[in-house]
């Protein structure tokens, strides 16, 4: 769509989903993260800040599963390494970090375009 290369994300988003409705949280979390940094490859390439709904939605997902990762993780092997929380904490802070460093002007109550400041994504 608009030379946007959706893909990874949809083919990622997909696979989460499937391995979280089989009930395997480990390969969910893989999906997951891979998703996460496509979302954050996108979000990077593309122009405004319209992206961000998606983003906050990935963000949220992906600490959930890492959290339900580590608990089956732990469950099972009786190892508590918190390996997928602390994965999840790293695309966290690559994602905050793309919002933060836009160089756009932030502009408060500014609706979502293509010239927005992607810096809505801290507060949003």
């Amino acid at each position: 769509v608009d030379g946007v290369d959706w893909a990874p994300v949809l083919n990622f988003y997909l696979e989460a989903r499937y391995y979280a409705l089989v009930g395997d949280p480990i390969k969910c979390f893989t999906a997951q993260s891979i998703l996460h940094s496509a979302v954050n490859h996108l979000l990077n390439s593309s122009p405004g800040n319209t992206l961000i709904p998606l983003l906050h939605t990935t963000c949220k997902s992906t600490h959930l599963v890492a959290v339900a990762a580590d608990k089956y993780h732990t469950r099972t092997t009786q190892h508590n390494d918190q390996a997928r929380t602390q994965s999840a904490v790293n695309l966290l802070q690559e994602s905050f970090s793309k919002t933060l460093n836009d160089r756009k002007e932030f502009s408060p109550n500014a609706p979502l375009s293509v010239d927005g400041s992607k810096k809505v994504g801290v507060l949003y």
